[in-house]
């Protein structure tokens, strides 16, 4: 995974975790959730999601990283993303992401940024070859996400997660998660406690530009990923239990194995407000 795209999987794994207590947000909330993920049936990546929000802002961060046999068996993967924004009319208003990622013996350092008009601009520390043909203009942008903030926006902007096309720009590629509840299901877990079925949702990917010249926009949009989704607090809001997605290596799949809710602290909250 290199760049953005470690939130495109994780887009939905990881990012999609942080799921938010908009109801808490006066009293000021740090939600903490971590997830551990098999990758064909072998352990081997942890992701620690934190949201704290307080008023009208918030700050969200996502760690991600190999752990175990995988680890030992392939290179080094660790990545701190980092999200900032505030709320504003029910809407998320983006101020910016970052990311540092360290992939074998590479370093990387991305910057998402939002224009006045709506579209984002990722910067890239080294910069990125981008092959001639697979440029994304700015029109393609505009109105798109970074991975996290999109996944910020999800949850933080709708009451139901699985209504409404996402579009996604990850510094390489523009598409779109297209999600679609299909039901509900009786969710059983040793590790926390859920109230009520959890709804399941399907999360298609459709390309939209940065791809070979030609490609097919719908070529693998058939391959859904699952989501489960539930109630663990009193928020009314519905946090990932569990995602699978079928890949080249087998399948992926995430499960939420730990869930923390408490009040901010005033100093974190004052740091909040800068």
């Amino acid at each position: 995974m290199t760049s953005w795209k470690s939130l495109t999987a994780a887009g939905v794994v990881a990012a999609t975790m942080l799921s938010a207590a908009g109801a808490y947000a006066a009293e000021g909330r740090q939600i903490a959730l971590n997830y551990e993920v098999k990758i064909g049936g072998i352990h081997g990546v942890r992701i620690d999601t934190v949201l704290r929000i307080a008023r009208d802002r918030f700050v969200a961060e996502a760690e991600i990283g190999k752990e175990g046999l995988l680890d030992k068996l392939s290179k080094t993967y660790r990545a701190m993303h980092v999200s900032r924004g505030r709320l504003l009319d029910g809407r998320i208003a983006p101020d910016e992401s970052e990311a540092s990622i360290v992939s074998g013996d590479e370093k990387r350092a991305v910057r998402a940024s939002y224009t006045s008009d709506g579209t984002v601009e990722i910067a890239e520390n080294p910069r990125p070859n981008i092959k001639p043909g697979r440029e994304v203009g700015a029109t393609q942008r505009r109105g798109a996400w970074d991975p996290l903030m999109a996944a910020l926006m999800t949850v933080l902007g709708r009451q139901d997660p699985c209504a409404g096309t996402v579009p996604i720009y990850d510094g390489r590629t523009r598409f779109d998660l297209v999600p679609k509840r299909v039901g509900t299901e009786s969710f059983a877990s040793e590790d926390f406690k859920i109230k009520g079925p959890s709804v399941v949702c399907e999360v298609r990917l459709r390309k939209i530009a940065g791809y070979k010249p030609n490609t097919d926009p719908d070529e693998d949009f058939d391959k859904a990923a699952r989501l489960w989704l539930g109630m663990l607090d009193d928020s009314g809001r519905l946090y990932p239990l569990r995602i699978e997605i079928d890949t080249n290596f087998g399948t992926v799949a995430g499960q939420l194995r730990k869930f923390t809710s408490r009040p901010l602290t005033r100093e974190e909250e004052l740091a909040l407000a800068k």
